[in-house]
């Protein structure tokens, strides 16, 4: 890794620490403002009952007009100073009469004076509210006070108002602990945090780099280098699985280097079709590898930049990581062809077996399966149940392609020339020019739940007979695929 890449990233998780902390102290902030207005008003509520209730007691034992004599009475004064202790958010408590004159004070001098306002104090119940409030008490600073107002009636008439006044530095007190704190506690997890998401990274892309090596090292024939493959992570699974697609590459190359069997010239160029062809499709694998693994190491590099929402690039991380097993698995299917169990074959009898085991599927899909044979072909020599996987995996396509429309299935048998041909035909909704043109290549499927591995193992079947596939399609118009097998000479 480059010096000036290092130092981007780091100047990168510094930045996202910065904010983190910023962000969870704000957070802390508007929470200690909702918590302690929230015990500001139940004190305020506590006080408002205790004089409200003494007041009470006043009123029923003076007559309904002393109520400036209930406010010199020493009971009240008491009351109100214990009011005082019992509830630190309360700044000061006042009683008016209905005119708003003061009549009692827990400071003495505003008795007789015209009992002063303040603001209702705010909810901030919501996240918004508290916001607000936080403002007016920490920027703006507009407010040293707050009131909560209780209205005391007699026989439905305004007896008295208390007045319980808040003083804002209880609020403003509690919000600077609780930034306090969570600044500090930002400030020490955050680091740890992103130190953590930058070693994962770093670790999962030296991984990726160790993967992508032993695919290059398959691309350039070095099958005898395997990846550490220790562990049960999905890294680890994967590795295993190059490895066995490296051991199988080293399989067949020594099974050709070995061959020598008459005829030399006929087996030279049968192996050297099925060689090309496994390394037309081991392209194709390395293409669809290096695909999935940049995409994986995107996905990783993005979660090392922001380790706090690294659960859903790693997800996808973990699916390419799974979408690259699935190819490899796939190209293993088509390359691990036993060694052929040849015998002498009739394609007829072989076709009139596979009619009678496909039927019910055909049936369940609604689509006629019937057979039009040639009779008398010779004989052709052939792995029945090689040539009898692709024959099935051709029928399977047809039927699983009418299944929504319904139609007809057609196996023919035909010879001529040295060869015979098995014929599989439909009349279902064919193939465009562009995917005809792909048709036969791995992966390569017009299916959304398709693999794209059947009819790769056709062609695999055919080279490994000798013989050849043949496709015709058209679009709307159905399609026809023809395996050509050589018959047993003379």
């Amino acid at each position: 890794m480059r010096p000036h890449w290092v130092r981007r990233q780091l100047v990168t998780l510094l930045f996202l620490a910065v904010v983190l902390v910023l962000v969870s102290g704000f957070l802390e902030l508007v929470s200690a403002v909702r918590l302690s207005t929230r015990q500001a008003r139940v004190e305020a509520s506590l006080v408002t009952g205790f004089v409200r209730g003494q007041l009470s007691v006043l009123a029923a034992a003076y007559s309904p007009d002393s109520l400036r004599a209930i406010g010199r009475d020493p009971r009240l004064e008491s009351t109100l100073r214990d009011a005082l202790v019992l509830a630190p958010s309360v700044a000061r408590v006042g009683i008016a009469d209905p005119e708003g004159i003061t009549i009692a004070h827990t400071e003495p001098s505003r008795v007789g004076t015209i009992i002063q306002p303040y603001p209702d104090l705010p909810k901030a119940e919501s996240f918004l509210e508290a916001v607000r409030l936080l403002v007016a008490l920490g920027v703006k600073r507009q407010i040293v006070a707050y009131q909560i107002e209780t209205r005391l009636e007699i026989n439905r008439k305004l007896y008295a108002v208390i007045r319980v006044v808040l003083a804002d530095t209880y609020i403003w007190q509690s919000v600077r602990e609780a930034g306090r704190r969570g600044i500090l506690t930002a400030l020490i997890v955050v680091p740890i945090a992103a130190l953590s998401g930058l070693a994962l990274a770093r670790m999962a892309t030296g991984r990726l780099r160790t993967l992508e090596e032993g695919i290059t090292a398959l691309r350039e024939g070095r099958f005898d280098e395997p990846l550490p493959d220790a562990g049960a992570d999905e890294f680890s699974r994967l590795a295993r699985e190059l490895n066995l697609l490296g051991a199988e590459f080293q399989r067949r190359q020594k099974e050709w280097e070995e061959e020598s069997s008459p005829p030399l010239a006929a087996v030279v160029a049968g192996q050297t079709r099925v060689l090309m062809r496994l390394a037309q499709m081991a392209s194709g694998v390395a293409h669809e590898l290096r695909n999935e693994l940049q995409t994986i190491q995107s996905n990783l590099e993005v979660a090392r930049l922001d380790p706090s929402r690294a659960s859903e690039p790693l997800d996808l991380a973990l699916q390419g990581v799974s979408n690259v097993g699935q190819s490899v698995r796939g190209f293993l299917k088509v390359a691990r062809f036993r060694p052929l169990s040849t015998q002498h074959l009739q394609i007829n009898d072989l076709l009139r077996h596979i009619r009678e085991d496909l039927a019910t599927n055909a049936a369940l899909a609604g689509v006629e399966l019937d057979l039009a044979l040639t009779e008398d072909l010779p004989e052709t020599v052939a792995d029945p149940e090689v040539i009898r996987q692709a024959i099935d995996n051709l029928v399977r396509n047809a039927l699983q392609a009418l299944v929504e429309t319904g139609g007809h299935v057609v196996l023919r048998s035909d010879g001529g020339d040295g060869t015979v041909s098995v014929i599989v035909e439909d009349d279902g909704p064919g193939m465009p020019d562009h995917v005809l043109a792909k048709a036969g290549t791995l992966y390569v499927t017009t299916r959304r739940d398709g693999s794209g591995v059947g009819l790769a193992l056709v062609h695999q079947a055919m080279e490994l007979h000798g013989g050849s596939v043949q496709i015709q399609s058209e679009k709307g118009q159905g399609t026809r695929i023809t395996l050509v097998l050589p018959v047993v000479p003379a």
